[in-house]
């Protein structure tokens, strides 16, 4: 993925967090469950909304804090 797409990209997760999640992630490589900002509940609505928003199917072995520990 070229640098502009991952920018872009990484831009929509932050948007997708603050206005789905009512969520303020200030950088991509910001530690969202170290610092508090993801946990259990809000972990699974971003599944939700990756998943209707991304067509993503998160397998079950990914669901991990290092998987989904920054949106990098």
């Amino acid at each position: 993925m070229k640098t502009t797409d991952l920018t872009q990209l990484h831009q929509e997760l932050i948007d997708l967090f603050r206005d789905e999640l009512a969520l303020e992630v200030e950088a991509a490589s910001q530690e969202l469950f170290v610092e508090g900002l993801l946990d259990s509940l809000s972990f699974v609505r971003l599944l939700g909304e990756l998943e209707a928003r991304y067509g993503v199917d998160v397998p079950l072995d990914d669901l991990e804090e290092e998987t989904f520990g920054t949106i990098e």
